[in-house]
């Protein structure tokens, strides 16, 4: 299935106006195009890139409008926006994280920064009193960190989105997508079949119960996620149905014991590992759109050959979401 492609160019800017968001004792992520800086009056600072957030379509142009957004937890880890369009959606992006740097191009310190860094084990994930299945912890605990803020947001500006909600993120944003429809979802009942999830390079970060739940209440349909050929972070940390632990095999003896040493850790934290819900759209390392009918083999093929070959850069490339992303989304014609 094949989301709307001018749509989801302008969810992929909010998403990367999302990475403008910082706290004051924090580097800016915009660049050299920021065209002014904007204070929440909290100490968290956004940088309003012009170009980046005209692309997203809200109520009034850069000049003159901000979306509200927060940054908050430990090291301020978490950020978000929400916004109004002049089409009539109310726009959540989700800050994301960039990937470890990638140590002389060795995928072993790579990978292992990450998963050090991610709170692997499963949490429940609770909506009430009902029990909807399990979420990666890390991504759980961000989401709920972020609700109270956002319910807030969204509370004062649904009236003005008959259209909907569009629920956004990239990578640590976009594996927090799923969590937050489910939580729109329950508090608006309304908007039955106006929940639209457009999800960038996320990580995997709920279980098989939690899916099969997301895919009853409708939110399945409208869900999108879109990877990248060599990104590996939609793998990770375990995604049961294309485990990369058990796609790559090094002719090194290190690399070999190191990388099953990895498996075995991932494992023991996730258990039966996590599922990505929705449709996925794959392309190509030449961002093209890849119609093809098994694209998770192929992705998962492409991730596992790079690895094997050595070519660590291009994978470490292949989630960035300004370079690799945005150039699948260029404009198109009426």
């Amino acid at each position: 299935m094949i989301a709307d492609h001018k749509m989801a160019r302008r969810m992929m800017n909010a998403s990367l106006c999302a990475y403008h968001i910082h706290h004051q004792e924090d580097p800016s992520d915009a660049g050299t195009e920021v065209l002014r800086q904007v204070d929440n009056g909290d100490g968290c600072i956004y940088d309003v890139d012009a170009k980046v957030q005209a692309e997203v379509g809200f109520v009034e142009g850069p000049d003159t409008y901000v979306p509200a957004f927060v940054c908050s937890g430990e090291d301020h880890i978490n950020g978000c926006l929400v916004g109004l369009t002049e089409d009539g959606y109310a726009v959540v992006a989700v800050r994301g994280t960039l990937p470890p740097t990638l140590g002389h191009h060795n995928v072993m310190e790579w990978v292992k920064d990450w998963v050090n860094d991610a709170h692997m084990r499963p949490l429940k994930w609770v909506m009430g009193k009902a029990h909807l299945g399990h979420a990666e912890r890390g991504f759980a605990e961000a989401a709920q960190e972020l609700w109270p803020w956002i319910e807030a947001q969204l509370g004062a500006i649904l009236d003005r989105a008959p259209k909907g909600v569009l629920i956004t993120g990239h990578s640590k944003g976009g594996a927090m997508t799923y969590l937050l429809a489910a939580l729109v979802h329950q508090t608006w009942p309304e908007l039955e079949g106006k929940i639209e999830v457009y999800a960038y390079a996320p990580a995997v970060s709920v279980d098989e119960a939690f899916a099969k739940g997301y895919r009853a209440s409708g939110l399945d349909a409208k869900t999108y996620r879109f990877q990248h050929e060599n990104d590996l972070v939609p793998f990770l940390p375990n995604w049961t149905k294309a485990s990369i632990w058990h796609a790559v095999s090094f002719s090194g003896f290190l690399h070999e014991a190191e990388w099953l040493a990895l498996s075995a850790f991932v494992g023991a934290r996730t258990g039966a590992g996590y599922w990505a819900p929705g449709h996925m759209i794959f392309f190509d390392s030449n961002y093209r759109h890849v119609d093809d009918p098994n694209p998770v083999d192929r992705a998962l093929a492409a991730v596992a050959e790079a690895l094997k070959a050595g070519e660590f850069k291009k994978v470490g490339e292949a989630h960035s979401a300004r370079e690799s992303y945005l150039p699948c989304f260029e404009p198109v014609s009426d």
